[in-house]
């Protein structure tokens, strides 16, 4: 039966209104009642936590007083204490997971429990935990660095960490290792988080979330001082914080089902709280589901108000071409946090972004704008991410490339990662690969960050050095094996390699959903193509084609695929429809012939041209007159460029000028093909 899911706001198919969702696996109501909404741009989106002002360097999580007061009997600290893992994983369950997506964040297995058997009391423990904390280990996500790897379950997440292979986790996640350890160690544990500095409700960037043992002790394994204003959490919070940060993690991955999976789960043990509204919304609109997105977005800012969050959308709403809703929630921020550098820094950068089309007389005044506040906020945070970059490119736009440099300079040698990626950038530019290089590694640039990745790679491309750029991608994707902008350079040097196979196979994982797949099908059906794989091309390209048959690319892949693929009439009748509809031109069909080899077509495409009644293009005409020449045949040529031109009239001049310099252009390339074979260096 049809049925109508309020979380995904659109019709579903159940069996009965006792099933759920089969997408976000939430409760559903009788339907229909979902009619498409009007204006649905669909637009493929990712909204990145750093966004315009680098939200990712957020700061410690919210006070527990601004939503745990709200809700006493589920917030107490005796009662987050007191429930179990096994209580918990019931409960997920109960909201919809299954198999492993169910087992409650902190449950220990037999490693665990053998690891810390034989420890004495808490501050043993607490000494141990130290131990797991290193690179392989127990490390901090970077809040500058995109994640693609996915949230573990603890006891999967500890074996990682013993192993010496770990990815970087959320404080959240180290918290649960923590707890696990604890509790099989016979401990009871409170979760805390801090409730000093400016609060970040929505966002997970720099969430404090330590573990308090019942003789006193606190763990917190990335700590760098004491927490200053102690919040006890309840077990279900932080669970849910944990389930949201799962959810990010599968979106990242295109993942959607096992996202909105996690989301309802998440809002299941601790209901109505902003941030899963917050997380939804951001997974709408990486869906294209824009109209649905930003809207929930916006209703979990009016609920709890968050000034990163807030400019986390600054960015979306430019891609979104809507520059004045950009500046509003810029200038919102600002106004509400006069204070925050990443404001200062939105606001710079949107004035920055300004001066770029604006008029001459207005680019001093929106320079100086921007000058002010970038400065603003470097003063405010000497190290607030992405500031030294964009006062560079702020330089840039005044002409003073040195003093870019210079500025540049200065920050990558403080390890300044995004000021180190703009000057190798540079540095690129101009042809120096082998100093972009040496500036990523100066500043400690290493390949778990995909940008700096990529950077490198780009680079030993350049400087001709294909097995050290394959070896820096390979061990990128180790550290991001989610990310698309890797596989994407990787399937590009393979492609380089000459291994074409491996390229399109490369290609692969992207093809099958994700917001760039159309365009990875595209490259994929190429890279068929020039491996002479034209069935494999013709079943990307022929769907393709039939679901977007105005897309140019798309039909001259798919005019190339029947032409190579010996199927003649196809390709003439896909040719006419479309030049007809005006979807190509005549010269852009002939050019597609001519790539392929098959001047013949393109010559007859052409003569069909010159008997229509319209007066002849100069440039068809000195084409059809360089093939009769290339094929040995230059009188008929000289003939074409009389009677054209006689038929052009006021254009005649036009056209014998244009087929003169055509003939001379194609005698002096034979005659150079001529000497080559003659002295025995023609292939």
């Amino acid at each position: 039966m049809n049925a109508f899911c309020p979380s995904c706001d659109k019709n579903v198919e159940v069996k009965d209104l006792t099933e759920r969702c089969p997408q976000c696996h939430r409760a559903v109501i009788g339907g229909p009642q979902a009619p498409a909404p009007a204006g649905n741009k669909r637009r493929t989106l990712i909204v990145a936590a750093v966004a315009v002002a680098a939200v990712g360097a957020g700061v410690a999580w919210w006070s527990c007083g601004c939503c745990c007061d709200k809700k006493p009997a589920a917030a107490a600290a005796g009662a987050g204490a007191a429930a179990s893992a096994e209580s918990l994983s019931a409960r997920l369950t109960k909201a919809g997971l299954s198999g492993d997506a169910a087992i409650a964040p902190g449950t220990a297995d037999e490693a665990i429990k053998k690891a810390v058997a034989a420890l004495k009391d808490g501050p043993a423990l607490a000494t141990y935990v130290k131990t797991l904390v290193g690179p392989g280990k127990l490390q901090l996500q970077p809040t500058t660095q995109r994640r693609a790897h996915p949230a573990l379950a603890t006891a999967k997440l500890f074996a990682e960490v013993v192993a010496g292979k770990a990815q970087p986790v959320h404080p959240v996640e180290a918290a649960f290792l923590v707890a696990a350890l604890a509790q099989a160690h016979g401990e009871t544990v409170t979760f805390l988080t801090d409730g000093a500095g400016v609060q970040s409700p929505l966002l997970l960037s720099k969430t404090r979330v330590a573990v308090k043992l019942a003789d006193g002790t606190v763990i917190e394994p990335f700590a760098t001082g004491a927490l200053q204003k102690p919040q006890p959490l309840a077990l279900e919070q932080v669970a849910a914080w944990w389930l949201v940060l799962r959810a990010h993690a599968e979106r990242m991955s295109f993942d959607f089902k096992a996202t909105n999976a996690d989301l309802a789960a998440a809002d299941a043990i601790w209901p109505n709280h902003a941030i899963v509204a917050f997380a939804r919304g951001v997974a709408q609109l990486d869906q294209g589901l824009i109209d649905q997105g930003l809207p929930a977005c916006e209703a979990a800012l009016a609920k709890e108000d968050d000034a990163l969050a807030r400019l986390s959308l600054v960015q979306m709403a430019l891609q979104l071409d809507q520059p004045v809703k950009a500046w509003t929630l810029a200038e919102q921020v600002l106004k509400a946090q006069p204070d925050l550098a990443e404001a200062h820094l939105a606001v710079g950068v949107l004035n920055l972004q300004r001066s770029v089309t604006a008029p001459d007389a207005q680019k001093p005044g929106l320079l100086t704008e921007a000058k002010k506040e970038l400065e603003k906020a470097k003063q405010l945070d000497p190290k607030v991410v992405g500031v030294n970059a964009a006062l560079a490119q702020l330089l840039i736009q005044q002409k003073d490339m040195d003093g870019a440099e210079k500025l540049l300079q200065e920050a990558a040698a403080g390890k300044d990662q995004d000021a180190a990626l703009l000057l190798s950038e540079i540095q690129r530019s101009k042809g120096e690969s082998a100093a972009a290089l040496k500036t990523l590694q100066d500043a400690g640039s290493t390949v778990d960050d995909e940008r700096v990745a990529v950077a490198m790679a780009q680079n030993q491309m350049a400087l001709k050095k294909t097995e050290d750029a394959t070896a820096t991608v390979d061990a990128a994707l180790k550290a991001n094996p989610s990310s698309r902008q890797l596989m994407m350079v990787r399937a590009e040097l393979l492609r380089t390699a000459g291994k074409l196979d491996e390229a399109a196979a490369a290609l692969k994982p992207l093809t099958e959903s994700g917001p760039d797949a159309e365009r990875a099908r595209l490259l994929q059906a190429q890279l068929y193509l020039q491996n002479r794989d034209v069935d494999k091309a013709l079943a990307i390209l022929e769907p393709a084609h039939h679901a977007k048959p105005e897309d140019r690319e798309t039909l001259m892949l798919l005019l190339i695929g029947y032409a190579v693929g010996e199927k003649g009439d196809k390709a003439d009748a896909l040719a006419a429809a479309a030049i007809e509809k005006k979807l190509l031109t005549v010269m852009d069909v002939v050019g597609v012939w001519l790539q392929v080899q098959q001047p013949t077509r393109a010559q007859k495409l052409l003569e069909g041209i010159m008997e229509g009644k319209d007066a002849p293009d100069p440039e068809q005409v000195a084409l059809l007159a360089m093939l009769y020449t290339a094929s040995g045949k230059k009188d008929e040529g000289l003939k074409l460029r009389d009677r054209m031109a006689k038929k052009a009239g006021d254009k005649g001049a036009a056209i014998k000028a244009a087929v003169d310099k055509g003939l001379a252009a194609a005698e002096a390339e034979m005659a150079q093909m001529k000497a080559a074979q003659e002295a025995g260096k023609a292939p």
